[in-house]
């Protein structure tokens, strides 16, 4: 049971990106440098949760008590909540769980006011506990509706090793490096009245059994909406149409995926079933099948991308 779900592959979204910052090189040095930027973000964001999920997937692993699924986005009703990672146990216990990768480092107040620095300037940052605390909503309503009736929500912060963590000797157990969870899950203590429920439904034999356990994470993973950010509109751009054959002969899986009415995602995905493509570290690759159809592995400045004949069908 133990990892549910992973995390999604950001390469779509790099691919992207990278299309845009080619086209805007020269034309563009401002709104250039805006998607240079946006790209480094994104990795860093990436590197951190996959990081994150990495050690406590090595707590849950190969758990019989808990599940694990690690970037959950959840949509119920218009009520959205973006979830970095969660853990459900047996007894109705869950665990949330907030990824930040501030390079310039997080500093935590007594008052829990946080801050990080824009190089030599401090400046104040929103809770990424209150954060937390604000996805608390959504999940209840997500796992009433899988059937999982949850005692109490508990909120982490994992930063970044690469990121300074500076915080008051004592109090703020929850912010923590993502390889020292277990010792802040100890310090995080129960309220006196879920501790009571948690005895009474250890008492009474009803804790969930595995299978009702892994059953509900299913459930939870299926209702996963992953979001497809709009770069285009985002930096002020119209996506260009597809160019005729004789301009354009290959295409970029987002330009491919476009013309065929599919988000990149989904096309790489269906891609990948029909053998056309695999996924590797978190990037995806044209086959040997795929390359017989005339696909080309590339190399850009930001990483593997791949170029598909325009007249490509699935």
């Amino acid at each position: 049971m133990g990892i549910i779900k992973e995390t999604d592959s950001i390469q779509p979204q790099l691919s992207t990106l990278e299309e845009i910052a080619e086209l805007v090189r020269t034309s563009n040095p401002a709104v250039h440098k805006q998607v240079i930027a946006e790209i480094k973000k994104r990795k860093a964001g990436h590197s951190a949760e996959v990081n994150a999920a990495f050690m406590l997937g090595k707590i849950y692993r190969d758990s019989a008590r808990g599940f694990l699924l690690n970037d959950l986005r959840l949509d119920i009703e218009g009520d959205v909540a973006q979830i970095d990672h969660v853990v459900l146990n047996d007894f109705g216990m869950v665990n949330l769980f907030e990824t930040k990768s501030f390079s310039s480092g997080l500093q935590v107040d007594k008052d829990g006011t946080c801050w990080t620095w824009l190089g030599r300037l401090r400046k104040e940052i929103p809770s990424p506990l209150r954060q937390s605390q604000r996805h608390e909503g959504t999940l209840r309503k997500a796992l009433a509706a899988c059937g999982y009736d949850a005692i109490e929500f508990r909120h982490f912060v994992l930063v970044d090793y690469k990121a300074r963590l500076t915080k008051p000797k004592k109090g703020f157990e929850n912010f923590c490096r993502p390889d020292r969870f277990d010792e802040a899950n100890d310090q995080v203590a129960l309220g006196t009245g879920s501790a009571f429920r948690a005895l009474g439904r250890w008492a009474v034999g009803k804790r969930l059994d595995k299978s009702e356990l892994c059953k509900v994470g299913e459930e939870l993973a299926a209702l996963h909406q992953p979001l497809q950010p709009d770069f285009w509109g985002q930096f002020g751009l119209s996506q260009p149409e597809v160019s005729s054959p004789a301009e354009v002969p290959m295409l970029t899986s987002s330009r491919l995926a476009n013309k065929l009415g599919l988000r990149t995602q989904d096309f790489l995905l269906k891609a990948a079933k029909s053998g056309l493509a695999y996924e590797m570290d978190g990037c995806f690759f044209a086959s040997l099948d795929g390359e017989q159809l005339g696909a080309k592995n590339c190399k850009g400045r930001y990483g593997p991308y791949i170029l598909w004949p325009q007249n490509l069908s699935l």
